[in-house]
């Protein structure tokens, strides 16, 4: 009868050290999912950023070069802006088709790496 309980007091031990080392298991996988998102969140920001401010060059250049043409820098920030109109509705109507399944498939596949 003491072997069982000995046996008993033993496997309770062995399930509290299996049990802790289950939890910082868990924990590390954690933190490693949050670390590479946070990084990779850090970079897509990054390079948003670049990106806006070629972006916002680039329009202003050829909004110039299209006044230079015209002889009427502000019809060359007009046509521009026109441009990025039609870029926004572009965005809006294919938004539910397109856009949302392309970030939506591309989220979970992140998560999932």
């Amino acid at each position: 009868m003491e072997d069982v309980k000995n046996q008993t007091e033993e496997l309770v031990d062995h399930l509290e050290e299996l049990s802790g080392t289950f939890l910082k298991l868990v924990f590390v996988n954690v933190s490693q999912k949050v670390v590479v998102l946070a990084a990779a969140l850090i970079n897509a920001i990054f390079i948003y950023i670049a990106s806006l401010f070629v972006l916002l060059f680039a329009a202003a250049g050829l909004a110039w070069w299209i006044g230079d043409v015209l002889d009427n820098h502000a019809a060359g920030f007009f046509i521009v802006a026109g441009l990025f109109l039609l870029v926004v509705l572009f965005i809006i109507v294919f938004r539910k088709k397109a856009i949302y399944p392309l970030l939506r498939n591309t989220i979970v596949r992140w998560i999932y790496e």
